[in-house]
């Protein structure tokens, strides 16, 4: 069984993080709620892929722009290290983003 943890960041775009664990998975599952500022943490019933790929068509239904997905342990694979599966989403609206963005940018 797979258990999957969602982490919602808001920033200008939104991000959201992926960590998956099983018995089989190098690393054990986060134990504790992060204690960073304005991070929203929900448990999934569905595998770190289903959770992503449900997500981002949520995203683009809602007409959400998917600006980038990263992958942690195919870049850790890549490394010729093990990673849990962990996948990055940061997706925003350009409209809305833009105007914040503009109105204080450094």
């Amino acid at each position: 069984m797979t258990a999957t943890r969602l982490v919602f960041a808001s920033l200008f775009a939104g991000a959201v993080a992926f960590s998956g664990s099983s018995s089989a998975d190098l690393l054990p599952p986060p134990t504790a709620e992060p204690k960073v500022a304005d991070l929203i943490v929900k448990d999934s019933p569905f595998s770190v892929a289903e959770t992503v790929g449900r997500l981002q068509r949520t995203l683009e239904a809602e007409k959400f722009t998917v600006f980038a997905t990263i992958d942690h342990a195919a870049g850790a694979k890549s490394a010729g290290m093990k990673l849990r599966p962990t996948t990055v989403i940061i997706f925003g609206n350009p409209k809305v983003g833009t105007r914040l963005m503009a109105k204080k940018q450094t």
